[in-house]
């Protein structure tokens, strides 16, 4: 299986599952459902891993450490989408790249 994988800069201090999340939020072509971003965290954990409030958390993780490094006049950087998940505009996805988050290196997977 293919893979996008985007690589934030390291002074920006992104951990593993921030990266992971934010790659799921930057891949998704409009929202990122917190169901299919649960599956991807945690899909292979038994124990059905942490509930699905994680991703609030992780998500204002990642508004804070990106909003340190890019500053946006319109709308949040990560938009909130009420019941459904999370999305990035085209715009926000495009500023995010030029301030330092390379753009998708893809990766081959094993199924």
């Amino acid at each position: 299986m293919s893979a996008s994988v985007f690589h934030a800069p390291a002074a920006w201090g992104f951990t593993a599952r921030e990266t992971f999340v934010l790659n799921l939020m930057l891949s998704s072509r409009e929202t990122a459902s917190k169901a299919e971003m649960m599956d991807a965290l945690y899909g292979d954990d038994p124990k059905g891993g942490a509930g699905p409030k994680i991703l609030d958390v992780y998500a204002c993780r990642l508004r804070a450490k990106l909003g340190r490094h890019i500053v946006t006049e319109h709308e949040p950087l990560i938009e909130t989408i009420r019941g459904r998940g999370f999305r990035i505009s085209a715009e926000n996805k495009a500023l995010i790249r030029a301030h330092g988050v390379n753009e998708p290196v893809h990766t081959e997977e094993a199924a």
